[in-house]
């Protein structure tokens, strides 16, 4: 039987998913009270190379940590994060991506209260089928979206190659690191495995991680994305390796 081991999000290279970002808390406090000064000015983050000051970055930006740190401040502040080393060659590149992460930081900040559709595991469980099929394809919010693109597919190959699958199996459980806009009482996580693993071998390692979470069929939804559509919001994002996306009842 092959045993499940859930794998680190903290990989030297890539920026660490806000909700894993721990530390670094008399830093972000430092930086918003320079924010909260009575005069603007630049802050720069000084650090060696790969010692997280993108992850630190992304985290005081993140829209929950701006309103626990200004809370009190009279206008409300927005932070856009703009990555100026992902394909700006020309200024009309820089100006274009400043102007899409502001509108991401605004759209992502404004407490808009919007009537969710699927407010439970148990209304996503009715349309297991359609979710399965791909006819009702799950979407990440903007914040978390634009997090995502700052990891290349071959950024993302490497990861899965090098720990992802450093146990040897070929099959790997992790928590999904860029999680879909689902309810809170839904965990996300993904199973990834290489090509010549059998149907049976892929069921008893999702069935092992099931047990362990005292998990039954009515707890679970899975659904794989397609690696040869070209459709945006239904190939799948990695394609070297198949993975299988499995949404769980969170144990409140």
């Amino acid at each position: 039987m092959a045993s499940v081991e859930f794998a680190s999000p903290y990989i030297v290279g890539t920026p660490v998913p806000v909700d894993f970002f721990f530390g670094r808390s008399d830093q972000i406090a430092q930086f918003f009270n320079m924010l909260r000064g009575s005069v603007l000015q630049p802050l720069r983050v000084l650090g060696f190379r790969r010692s997280g000051k993108t992850s630190f970055l992304l985290k005081v930006a993140d829209r929950d940590v701006i309103r626990a740190h200004l809370s009190s401040q009279k206008n409300q502040t927005f932070i856009a994060y703009v990555d100026l080393q992902a394909g700006v060659k020309s200024p009309d590149d820089f100006y274009r991506r400043v102007a899409k992460s502001i509108t991401r930081a605004i759209a992502g900040n404004l407490s808009l209260q919007i009537p969710a559709a699927f407010p439970d595991f148990d209304s996503l469980k009715i349309q297991e089928d359609k979710i399965r099929n791909l006819d009702l394809v799950p979407r990440r919010s903007d914040e978390v979206q634009a997090d995502y693109e700052l990891v290349s597919a071959n950024d993302f190959v490497r990861l899965v190659d090098d720990y992802y699958f450093a146990n040897g199996t070929g099959m790997a459980l992790v928590r999904e690191t860029h999680p879909t806009d689902l309810p809170a009482d839904v965990d996300q996580h993904v199973v990834w495995f290489k090509d010549g693993t059998t149907k049976e071998e892929v069921a008893e390692f999702i069935g092992e991680f099931l047990i362990k979470q005292w998990l039954g069929i009515e707890d679970v939804i899975l659904f794989e994305r397609s690696r040869k559509t070209k459709t945006p919001l239904v190939g799948a994002a990695i394609h070297k390796y198949r993975h299988i996306h499995i949404w769980t009842r969170k144990k409140l």
